[in-house]
């Protein structure tokens, strides 16, 4: 079975779920606590959608209210008494679009759900009540149509809606995660997993958690081309004493031999000392990387391809001028030693890839196909999450050791740098983020670089020109697509 027939599969199951009439979501009156009403299970269906949008705020009023309802009714299930919902199931529909075709359909219709479950997600702004809940989003494209043969626009914006099914049970076919009394997460499936399970599981893990979470299998795509970064800053003098100073980091390979990071975990600024006469900031000299070591794939004690010690570390020009505080040239390459036969253990496996094989792609994206889109992010945290991330497998053996992915969306763009909603960690710069796109491929669009706020280096045409050229230095020629 190929992966577009089990794509279909799941979009097949989740509109049965939601098939039927059309209903405007209703309060369903039960028996609680001292004669109350309890919301229950229902349907709701979004439309009215723009042609090319996605985003919640640009439906008509009476949708908005829509969505402002059926938030409030998930909060007031969880009153004393009442059965909580506990699943929330989105299905984006799009149009027919001749012109861009059905990968635009399919694209659209994905982020029509998301977007509909991030304005959910911040309606109900109770993280105690939205953690609980399993959300389900899809996007069926144009397969189903609310208006067969559309004739106006009115009728054409029927089609692109989003339906919305709250449950009081847990009933995906699919691995789904779901927070545990005592903290953590766990898998949870109805039956047996089917062929498609494998990968919806993988899907939702990168696209769909509350928070951050561990990767359950390190060696997919694109899991196996993130790569853990140890790094040796060498000996700093700190309070009056040399310290050996090292650091984690994630980068990811673009090539055979090449790993692209941030230009922070190879060339970084220390805290900057107090002049004790004027009580002024003293900004030392950027700290070069002594040496750095490549895991691919990592997953705590396992690599599984081994280790790779690099032969040139290389940071944006304007990164070194800047005296490493220029955040939107935050960006630099990891080169490994040439193959060679006599020495294979210095390789990766002549069929391992790297992000721009298999379809994916590195490619920049103008403003309006990145605002208020949702980002992927995996990397390799140097410190276990705060107590509200999700923590398995993170404790202070395996730190910087497990990869962890999370999704979030944009919240502003600068033609250096995309800000967004995720919740990396230290150890986490340099990790790929990128955007789903037709048939399983990925474009990467930005490194991620900070937190607080979350940033991300834009991918941008000056910066693969700088990038590509440092390749061709090595007798590599870049491939982005």
């Amino acid at each position: 079975m190929n992966l577009e027939l089990e794509f279909e599969n799941e979009i097949e199951h989740l509109i049965a779920s939601l098939s039927g009439t059309d209903l405007a979501l209703e309060a369903e009156r039960e028996g609680g606590a001292g004669g109350q009403v309890c919301p229950g299970p229902g349907r709701i269906t979004v439309n009215g959608f723009s042609r090319y949008r996605e985003d919640v705020a640009s439906l008509p009023a009476r949708e908005r209210r829509k969505v402002e309802q059926t938030a409030g009714l998930i909060v007031g299930s969880y009153k004393a008494g009442c059965s909580p919902v506990v699943q929330v199931e989105l299905v984006g529909h799009a149009d027919r679009d001749a012109q861009r075709g059905r990968a635009f359909e399919d694209e659209i219709s994905t982020r029509r759900a998301l977007s509909l479950q991030h304005a959910l997600r911040q309606l109900i702004n109770k993280r105690d009540i939205s953690s609980r809940i399993v959300w389900q989003a899809r996007g069926a494209g144009a397969r189903r149509l609310a208006a067969t043969n559309p004739r106006s626009e009115a009728e054409r914006a029927l089609n692109r809606r989003v339906e919305v099914a709250l449950s009081t049970r847990i009933t995906a076919s699919y691995p789904v995660l779901v927070p545990r009394p005592g903290g953590g997460y766990e898998w949870r499936t109805r039956g047996a997993l089917p062929d498609a399970g494998r990968r919806a599981e993988a899907e939702y893990e990168l696209l769909r958690l509350p928070d951050p979470a561990p990767v359950m299998d390190s060696q997919r795509v694109p899991h196996k081309w993130i790569c853990s970064l140890l790094i040796d800053f060498g000996l700093v003098l700190s309070h009056g004493a040399l310290t050996p100073q090292a650091a984690t980091g994630t980068g990811v390979l673009i090539s055979p031999r090449h790993i692209l990071t941030a230009a922070h975990c190879l060339v970084t600024q220390e805290d900057p000392t107090l002049n004790p006469r004027t009580g002024e900031s003293v900004i030392k000299p950027p700290l070069l990387a002594r040496s750095v070591i490549v895991i691919p794939a990592r997953d705590g004690d396992i690599e599984p391809v081994g280790r790779f010690t690099p032969i040139n570390l290389r940071v944006s020009a304007t990164w070194k001028s800047s005296n490493a505080t220029n955040n939107g040239f935050d960006y630099g390459l990891i080169t490994l030693k040439k193959c060679l036969p006599t020495d294979l253990k210095q390789c990766l496996p002549s069929n391992y890839g790297f992000w721009s094989t298999l379809g994916n792609k590195i490619s920049p994206l103008a403003d309006p196909q990145l605002q208020t889109a949702v980002l992927r992010c995996s990397g390799y945290p140097g410190e276990c999450p705060p107590a509200t991330w999700n923590r398995p497998r993170c404790t202070d053996a395996t730190k910087g050791r497990v990869q962890f992915a999370m999704n979030g969306q944009v919240t502003n763009l600068t033609p250096e740098l995309i800000q967004t909603e995720m919740k990396v960690e230290h150890g986490h710069s340099g990790s790929p983020a990128w955007l789903p796109g037709a048939k399983d491929a990925l474009n990467m669009v930005g490194i991620a670089t900070r937190e607080k706020p979350t940033i991300a280096v834009r991918i941008r045409r000056a910066l693969l020109d700088e990038v590509g050229k440092w390749m061709l230095a090595d007798q590599v020629q870049p491939r982005w697509t």
